[in-house]
């Protein structure tokens, strides 16, 4: 990588703390963001709602959930490299 070029800043903030991963596609941060959907699922919705089949829209409604109820959230921004 040099200065100047892009990379995708994903954070994953939850009660234990927050992790944070930079990716070179904004895709990377999404696949990361719907496995940690898909790993949590059980532990955290499946008393609530069935997991969709579909595993984009299962992200969808794990993170629309987490979030709307202030638990977790997940945040992609777009950054420089710096020197």
């Amino acid at each position: 990588m040099q200065t100047g070029d892009k990379v995708v800043v994903a954070t994953y903030e939850h009660k234990h703390g927050s992790d944070t991963r930079v990716f070179t596609s904004e895709a990377g941060a999404h696949r990361w963001r719907t496995a940690i959907a898909l790993k949590w699922w059980e532990h955290e919705l499946s008393s609530i709602k069935p997991k969709p089949d579909n595993p984009n829209e299962a992200a969808a409604a794990y993170w629309d959930h987490m979030e709307e109820r202030d638990f977790e959230h997940f945040t992609i921004q777009e950054a420089d490299v710096e020197e």
